[in-house]
């Protein structure tokens, strides 16, 4: 997609937030009890499949649990992580999944 070493573009960068825009101050505390609810979930879940091992166990456990957890889409964070890492869990984790 990019060459290695390409200038930071801001505009091909993705941001995501929850949002409710409340009735009044009931509303607001309900959506925040909503989201409070739905973030143990994920998390839960997320526990339960933690993408830090190799590729096999990281195809055939993790991800698997978050796919039977009716999980579609997995947005990746390597914290930071080399872009090697990245191609290594394209190319030996989700190669399995095609």
């Amino acid at each position: 997609m990019f060459e290695e070493g390409h200038a930071f573009d801001p505009s091909v960068v993705g941001v995501v937030r929850a949002f409710h825009v409340a009735r009044d101050a009931a509303d607001k505390q309900a959506a925040l009890e909503r989201r409070a609810v739905g973030t143990r979930r994920m998390q839960s879940i997320s526990q339960r499949a933690d993408l830090k091992n190799t590729a096999s166990v990281i195809a055939y456990s993790e991800v698997q649990r978050l796919k039977d957890a009716g999980v579609d889409n997995i947005l990746l964070n390597g914290g930071g992580t080399s872009r090697e890492n990245l191609r290594r869990f394209a190319r030996d984790a989700m190669t399995r999944f095609r």
